[in-house]
């Protein structure tokens, strides 16, 4: 199902502004193409992006950037299954990285990716924004007394 068939008729549940179809008000893309009034179980009704998304089961599902198998912001794919800045997502089900010219901040919980290592922390040169004063002397670092 697109909206139009192959009678060139409307279906069920849909517009088509100009002859592009898309669901009607208050109706949500199903992954089968059908227009739903109610997403099945297991699916969210996203008004974003006007589908029945799964966010947070693996598999990325229609309207969905990404999906790191959770239903958890701040780790780079969202609630709604949108990437977040700073991030890839490359592999669905598995947890995303931070992109090129981002560093992962370390004790970060979830991972935040950062563009710039912010005061108290210093970069590590391989990817990482580390804790000065931690007593570790860790790449990146001359000294490590414990003081911050």
């Amino acid at each position: 199902m697109d909206g139009c068939n192959s009678f060139c008729k409307l279906e069920s549940g849909f517009v088509c502004p100009g002859g592009s179809c898309t669901c009607d008000v208050g109706k949500y893309l199903l992954y089968t193409g059908e227009c739903v009034s109610n997403c099945p179980a297991g699916f969210t009704a996203s008004d974003v992006t006007n589908t029945c998304s799964a966010c947070g089961n693996g598999v990325i599902d229609l309207g969905e950037n990404c999906d790191d198998g959770n239903f958890r912001s701040g780790d780079g794919c969202n609630i709604l299954c949108i990437v977040e800045t700073g991030y890839v997502c490359n592999t669905p089900g598995q947890a995303c990285t931070c992109k090129t010219g981002y560093k992962e901040l370390e004790g970060s919980d979830p991972r935040s990716c950062v563009y710039q290592c912010p005061s108290g922390y210093v970069d590590n040169l391989a990817g990482k924004c580390v804790k000065c004063g931690n007593s570790v002397l860790d790449a990146g670092e001359v000294c490590d007394d414990g003081n911050s």
